[in-house]
């Protein structure tokens, strides 16, 4: 277990080094230990995000943050659009899944997918 946490948090730290000014910035230093299963990363303008959408999705699979505007899930009935946080993350928001099992030739590529 320790193996798969130390891995995860140093797919995350490769993961976070490769994001830059067009991404919102993830604030871990408070934290000991970092095991996620995966990162979110939070574009500055929608157009980022749909640009970056396109050419990560090439390399790995994404998905959108799932902590987005829920009045805009497709099951959610009536007319609940707004403009708040969660709207921002829905539209700006992607979710890169981390794997422990990544071969670092695989972090490299997705490192590389994050910054173009």
């Amino acid at each position: 277990l320790n193996k798969v946490v130390k891995r995860r948090e140093i797919i995350f730290q490769r993961f976070m080094g490769a994001m830059d000014e067009r991404m919102y910035p993830i604030h871990s230093d408070h934290m000991d230990v970092i095991s996620s299963y995966g990162m979110p990363i939070i574009y500055k303008t929608e157009k980022l995000a749909k640009e970056a959408s396109k050419k990560i999705s090439k390399t790995i699979e994404i998905r959108p943050l799932f902590s987005g505007d829920i009045g805009n899930q497709p099951f959610f009935p009536g007319d609940h659009k707004r403009k708040t946080n969660a709207d921002k993350i829905h539209r700006q928001g992607l979710f890169i899944g981390i794997c422990p099992e990544y071969t670092d030739e695989e972090v490299r590529e997705i490192a590389k997918a994050i910054k173009q």
